[in-house]
């Protein structure tokens, strides 16, 4: 059985402190980390709730930017050559329309990496 006096002067010696201290600024910074991480995530769940949607008359029920017949894959593929001012420009929508698109395709290969899609259903969306 350990010493409890020597357990006692490890838990409170400078060292430990020290690791106790360097613990409590991870936690705060992976807390911190995660906040923002969350903060970005819904902000591009908002841009793809207002700007994309799927209607199974419209383009086959591909993604498509709202009020429109301008598919997703149509957007990346564009990024492919130009900026995203320019294919904004291009297709006469706002850029925060194309930023939507990014963030679907992010978002759908994020959920490929992730095993939750595979990649015949995203070829579908």
């Amino acid at each position: 059985m350990p010493d409890p006096n020597r357990l006692r002067s490890l838990l409170f010696s400078d060292d430990m402190k020290m690791l106790l201290i360097v613990l409590e600024i991870y936690v705060v910074l992976a807390a911190l980390e995660a906040a923002v991480h969350d903060k970005t995530l819904a902000r591009s769940l908002r841009l793809i709730r207002r700007w994309i949607t799927r209607n199974p008359d419209v383009r086959g029920g591909s993604p498509v930017i709202s009020r429109t017949r301008v598919a997703v894959r149509d957007v990346i593929e564009l990024l492919r050559e130009h900026s995203m001012k320019e294919v904004a420009e291009l297709l006469e929508v706002p850029e925060e329309a194309v930023e939507a698109c990014v963030q679907y395709a992010l978002l759908a290969t994020e959920l490929v990496d992730l095993g939750i899609l595979v990649e015949a259903e995203v070829a579908d969306r």
